[in-house]
């Protein structure tokens, strides 16, 4: 009888022990990797302003020449641009307002700021304003650098 006690509690310490060894219970997770080509700017061609297009009261509103962005990143992603409402052109300090932005890729963006790269990555941007400026102000060599920031939606 001893035996058998002594044989059970051998074997109930045996199942005690195997229970109490650590489980496999590791578990198969799976990653991914997307690399992002970042966004690119480059000013192709400043802002420019021909001389007087039309006189309101005191002043002169001048059309400018169209600045001209190139845009390049991963193909077919959509970004959004951030412009200022009005800017500095100079010499003379003068103030550019009123910004129309014009995309090669999604047409006019002026509204919502928001374009997409072509199948190759890249689009262009036009982007024209309107310079106030008083009569006696001269607008002889005015141009401008557009204050411009491009990121992916």
């Amino acid at each position: 009888m001893i035996r058998f006690l002594i044989l059970a509690a051998c074997l109930s310490l045996a199942a005690n022990w195997a229970m109490a060894q650590p489980q496999d219970t590791a578990q198969r997770a799976n990653a991914s990797l997307t690399i992002e080509r970042s966004l690119s700017v480059a000013a192709e061609r400043p802002m420019t302003f021909n001389p007087v297009s039309s006189r309101i009261g005191m002043g002169i509103m001048t059309q400018s020449g169209a600045a001209i962005i190139r845009i390049t990143g991963d193909p077919g992603r959509v970004y959004r641009v951030t412009l200022p409402t009005r800017f500095v052109a100079g010499p003379g300090d003068l103030t550019v307002d009123t910004l129309t932005v014009i995309s090669d890729n999604s047409g006019d963006i002026t509204r919502t700021l928001t374009a997409r790269t072509d199948s190759a990555g890249v689009d262009r941007l036009q982007i024209t304003g309107l310079l106030s400026q008083n009569i006696s102000t001269s607008l002889t060599n005015v141009s401008a650098a557009v204050p411009i920031g491009v990121y992916y939606e």
